[in-house]
């Protein structure tokens, strides 16, 4: 799809002009909030010729752990945290609210990270993921 886009953009098209598609966005069904673009190599900013290998078992592990983690009492914990310290919930303090969530997983699920040679770092950014999306819904409530 993205090197159809590429070859002709059909909204261009549509309105009798062609010429290249800069790329595709797509948004996730379930979470509309989780987006990516997609773009061909003539719009690429990036020179790389190879992509690493992604271990999808690592992954998965990853992922399975921080469901487990990030539960919906934990987001809600932090949410009585900000109330507590008397922190505005709005989206300009999300910082603040993904850090909360990052630190208290790992001081309270650090050995479980590390029993199962989980990847910290990837760990971290998974818990934000997951605890950006669920933020900005409560926000939106």
């Amino acid at each position: 799809m993205t090197m159809d886009v590429e070859e002709c953009c059909p909204v261009g098209e549509y309105f009798g002009v062609k010429g290249i598609g800069e790329g595709i966005v797509f948004s996730c069904a379930e979470h509309p909030g989780l987006r990516f673009k997609s773009k061909g190599e003539k719009h690429c900013v990036s020179q790389v010729k190879k992509l690493n290998p992604i271990d999808t078992e690592l992954m998965n592990s990853i992922n399975e752990f921080v469901e487990s983690a990030v539960s919906e009492n934990r987001l809600q914990q932090g949410i009585s945290y900000f109330t507590e310290n008397l922190i505005d919930i709005d989206v300009k303090n999300i910082g603040q609210f993904l850090g909360w969530m990052v630190k208290d997983v790992l001081k309270e699920e650090g050995d479980t990270i590390a029993l199962n040679n989980l990847d910290e770092k990837r760990v971290k950014s998974a818990i934000v993921a997951k605890a950006r999306v669920w933020f900005l819904n409560y926000l939106v409530r």
